[in-house]
């Protein structure tokens, strides 16, 4: 899998996302949005006005069953290469590196660095919709 800047790393929850983003340049910002269409589009004009670009980004996010299908389907949806990280490997990366703090901020930095990414679980957005997909019509 090749990383390409910007690297979003972002913790899912219910209601929202904290999205960190690292630049080529190491620079990282953060924000938090909505888990919702409107929070999602919030992202790519957070990302345009610092002259980046979603098409051909790395995002590599928590995978938190259906919450995170949203955001991973709209980022490959626009050209993102998604990458879903255990919680589980993001949280014991966060205790290799001897961190005591477990917030929303900090595992959206641990992800944007590319602590979730060594996890071996690591799957696709395209594989994740077919997933939800299947479910969905299990249950319809």
């Amino acid at each position: 899998m090749n990383i390409t800047y910007p690297i979003l790393g972002i913790d899912v929850s219910k209601a929202k996302l904290d999205v960190c983003v690292r630049e080529a340049t190491k620079q990282r910002t953060s924000l938090i949005v909505a888990n919702t269409p409107k929070g999602f589009a919030s992202i790519l004009t957070f990302l345009q006005k610092r002259g980046l670009e979603v098409q051909g980004c790395t995002a590599c996010l928590e995978a938190t069953n259906v919450y995170s299908a949203g955001i991973a389907l709209y980022l490959f949806e626009h050209g993102a290469t998604v990458v879903r990280a255990n919680p589980a490997a993001v949280h014991d990366f966060m205790g290799s590196d001897l961190r005591r703090a477990k917030t929303d901020k900090a595992d959206a930095i641990l992800i944007c660095m590319g602590k979730g990414r060594k996890a071996p679980s690591l799957e696709t957005a395209a594989r994740l919709v077919r997933g939800v997909a299947r479910s969905h019509a299990a249950i319809v």
